[in-house]
């Protein structure tokens, strides 16, 4: 055997190993997230949902179509906006060609989940299937290996297939408050975020693409008005972050804009990080997000998967 293709090995084998547990994976380092979601299909044996905004990645669609192939329930939600972008007619074709069956929801509220349920662990964070995401954008998602918190995804599954094809669909609980899903759980997800907030005593770590509610940003003042170490990470690319960035400079917040490490890449990032505890997912803090569109978030505990997250948020604080 080759060094070559020994190292392809040691290095499939590394991957197979650790995404057997949760994780917590963050980009952009080039292809890390898109070798990790294509390694994830092929390891599924029995099922694969997935519920994006968009899904355009080239090896995540071949995967997908692999897996079909050999034997494993496929099954995809989209938001309706893919429809008029090129690269939906290829989307289709692979798609259509392996018999996998594409939903369509949103177009106005967005379809603005970005998770798969693949067997029984969910993958779940900001990333868009895309070639932005997966490579170019500073992400964060998690690969969680938990039943109850599986169950809740493929519940919510059904129902975002049955309102897919206009049906009616009872809203989805949360799981021991671990699980929410938007519109359905807004209010839920709305006050215990408000509480966590409330209640913070050591640290809020926060790196947002658009943060615009006024309550999340009047508690992030109020946080550091008590003397909790508040860090805020931004995108810088809109208007509004530019005003935010100076409006919270202004009563005490620690805000830094995120400057990109790939070219055409932005802080795309939907993770809060209150004390020991992780929220993650697809949701930005807006009133779109928190009020209309699909969106889902986690709550995380586990102590590992947060220390990795808050690992993470302070490599990138140091190197802004």
């Amino acid at each position: 055997m080759s060094c070559y293709r020994f190292f392809l090995l040691v290095f499939s084998l590394a991957w197979c190993s650790a995404l057997l547990g949760s994780a917590f994976l963050v980009g952009p380092v080039p292809d890390r997230l898109e070798h990790a979601v294509v390694n994830c299909i092929q390891l599924a044996r029995e099922r694969i949902w997935v519920a994006l905004y968009q899904l355009t990645s080239a090896p995540c669609v071949h995967a997908l179509v692999a897996a079909k192939r050999r034997g494993v329930d496929v099954q995809v939600v989209l938001d309706k906006g893919m429809l008029v972008l090129p690269v939906f007619s290829f989307v289709r074709k692979q798609c259509g060609a392996a018999g996998i069956p594409l939903f369509w929801l949103g177009g106005q509220p967005l379809m603005h989940n970005k998770w798969a349920l693949i067997d029984n662990q969910v993958w779940v964070g900001s990333a868009n299937w895309t070639r932005a995401g997966l490579n170019k954008n500073h992400e964060s998602c998690v690969l969680l290996s938990n039943n109850s918190i599986a169950q809740a995804f493929a519940t919510h599954f059904v129902v975002l297939r049955r309102r897919s094809a206009g049906l009616s669909a009872e809203a989805p609980c949360c799981s021991s408050a671990t699980v929410f899903f938007i519109p359905d759980n807004r209010e839920a997800l709305v006050a215990q975020l408000k509480a966590a907030l409330i209640a913070a005593n050591s640290s809020i770590m926060v790196a947002l693409y658009s943060l615009t509610s006024r309550w999340f940003i009047q508690e992030l003042v109020n946080a550091a008005g008590r003397a909790t170490v508040v860090h805020v990470i931004l995108e810088p690319s809109t208007i509004i972050n530019q005003e935010l960035v100076r409006k919270l400079r202004a009563a005490g917040v620690s805000v830094k804009k995120y400057r990109t490490a790939a070219a055409g890449g932005i802080l795309h990032d939907k993770t809060i990080i209150v004390d020991n505890r992780l929220w993650l997912g697809s949701m930005n803090v807006t009133g779109a997000g928190m009020k209309y569109n699909h969106e889902s978030m986690v709550v995380i505990e586990d102590v590992a998967l947060v220390n990795k997250a808050r690992n993470s948020f302070t490599t990138l604080w140091c190197r802004l």
